[in-house]
């Protein structure tokens, strides 16, 4: 079976499903992404003429999200400010014992890079409490972020 997909024009979608039309004849699809569109196509050609014009839903496919190994310091710290948890971070790194705490902030204040999975990452974590979730997405965060 042929499948054409006939235009971009007008998408319509709703929780990741997208609202399409299609017609066949002979063996042949094609498929329309606005009901207009599959409307004026029966009508420029008189072949498809008494075809049915069927409604369907189809999943948007979601891209995989990639969370980065690790992400230049700088960037972290920007996502983190602009998320108003910079300070948190810094105070969290203040209460640590030594030598922990000059070993995380010299990294933290002068590292290049910050790791996903580092020691110095865990503890922040764990000190202001956040998800998995929301440290990954810190870190695409920060490794989408333009200067």
């Amino acid at each position: 079976m042929l499948t054409i997909l006939h235009s971009i024009n007008g998408i319509q979608h709703k929780d990741n499903m997208i609202t399409k039309y299609k017609i066949t004849k002979d063996g042949v699809t094609i498929e329309f992404l606005t009901l207009n569109e599959a409307n004026n196509f029966i009508l420029a050609n008189p072949e498809w003429a008494g075809v049915a014009v069927i409604e369907f839903q189809e999943e948007i496919p979601v891209p995989e999200v990639i969370v980065p190994f690790d992400v230049p310091t700088w960037r972290l710290r920007a996502i983190l400010a602009i998320n108003n948890k910079e300070q948190d971070v810094e105070n969290a790194i203040n209460q640590l014992p030594e030598p922990n705490k000059t070993i995380a902030k010299r990294a933290w204040d002068f590292g290049s890079n910050t790791e996903r999975s580092s020691q110095t990452v865990l503890f922040i974590k764990g000190a202001l409490g956040l998800t998995d979730e929301e440290v990954d997405n810190y870190f695409i965060d920060a490794k989408n972020l333009q200067a």
